[in-house]
């Protein structure tokens, strides 16, 4: 897809005021002045302020206890996924309308 050219609706004056300005800013600069000036100015355009740095403490060491009961919790959560997950295949296992030539065909069920 190409891109349309887009038309410059600017007076003859007004295009000569723009080369002005850029001869005036390019004046007396080398090339790699230019160009670390235009990176710095890349660089920080649209760019918001950085928020200072949030100091954050170390967490403190938990207890045995503490440790227990977080895992447990965890691997009671894990046990549920698991548990959901056997249900849902075998849910699917159920509503699919399988034949005796396919490789995941119950054999002890009779349609």
């Amino acid at each position: 897809m190409r891109k349309e050219a887009k038309m410059d609706n600017r007076t003859q004056a007004e295009r000569e005021a723009d080369q002005a300005a850029v001869d005036e800013w390019v004046k007396g600069k080398s090339v790699e002045q230019l160009m670390a000036e235009f990176r710095r100015d890349m660089a920080n355009w649209g760019r918001p302020p950085r928020p200072p740095a949030e100091v954050v403490e170390f967490p403190p060491v938990l207890s045995q206890a503490e440790l227990w009961r977080r895992q447990c919790a965890l691997d009671a959560a894990w046990q549920r996924t698991l548990d959901a997950r056997r249900e849902l295949e075998r849910d699917a296992a159920m509503e699919c309308h399988r034949g005796p030539g396919d490789p995941d065909y119950p054999r002890g069920r009779r349609w």
